[in-house]
């Protein structure tokens, strides 16, 4: 086959949203590069913890994402937002809970940037670099449950479910993990937000989350910054990781 007539059945395969060729192509977002992975492994569940007003949810939706979305929220003004933009989804069902690595009551730490709410406290630098975005307006007890304790509901009625998990915890992140340890060897892939600077004091950098969730048998998929600071250093990342085969 000519490099012409190549050229041209790949331009016109990718103008009807198809792609050809020996590895699949670079995604430009964390979203596009998640649903490509839901695709590839037949997602039919995705598991949504720490979802806020459900911004992820709706950019998976955007990004191709059709199956059931199952949201978690623990903050109570958040999981209120979170209630009403989920209204219109019938398969995307949200519950007034945070993930942890036990199942009980926690006290939240509700900042004044309500997506930065976070078990944990935030550190020096990340109140430098965030400013009153990271004061603590009020505290919250919220309910906190396991991945493990709720993953059977997540996925009840599903034929061969095909599970992937987002977490995005404010630092709390391999906790939610622990507490998944069960379940984790069921799950097709994962994606989690790694600090490269420490925003919350006690939270694991992401050396130690690569080699914990790489211990648990799961490898790289795909990289993506989320912030940088004013030196251009990068804060945080979405990791995308794949169950070994």
């Amino acid at each position: 086959m000519s490099e012409l007539i190549r050229n041209l059945i790949t331009k016109t395969a990718e103008s009807l949203g198809y792609y050809i060729g020996i590895l699949p192509p670079t995604a430009e977002t964390a979203e596009t590069h998640a649903c490509m992975l839901c695709e590839k492994e037949n997602v039919n569940c995705l598991i949504d913890v720490g979802s806020h007003h459900g911004e992820y949810a709706l950019r998976m939706r955007k990004a191709g994402y059709k199956g059931r979305i199952v949201s978690y929220e623990p903050v109570t003004e958040n999981y209120e937002v979170l209630k009403e933009k989920s209204a219109d989804d019938n398969n995307w069902f949200v519950h007034h809970a945070g993930m942890a690595d036990i199942s009980g009551t926690m006290t939240m730490n509700v900042t004044v940037g309500t997506e930065a709410a976070s078990l944990l406290t935030p550190s020096e630098y990340g109140k430098r670099t965030f400013g009153n975005k990271l004061d603590i307006k009020k505290t919250e007890e919220v309910q906190v449950k396991t991945i493990s304790e709720v993953y059977d509901a997540c996925v009840a009625d599903l034929n061969n479910p095909k599970v992937y998990l987002k977490v995005d915890a404010q630092g709390y992140d391999m906790k939610v993990f622990e507490g998944a340890k069960e379940k984790l060897p069921l799950l097709a892939g994962l994606q989690t937000e790694m600090s490269v600077q420490q925003i919350y004091d006690d939270s694991p950098d992401y050396r130690t989350c690569i080699e914990i969730l790489t211990k648990q048998g799961f490898s790289l998929s795909g990289i993506f910054p989320v912030r940088v600071d004013r030196s251009m250093k990068l804060i945080e990342m979405d990791c995308i990781m794949v169950r070994d085969a």
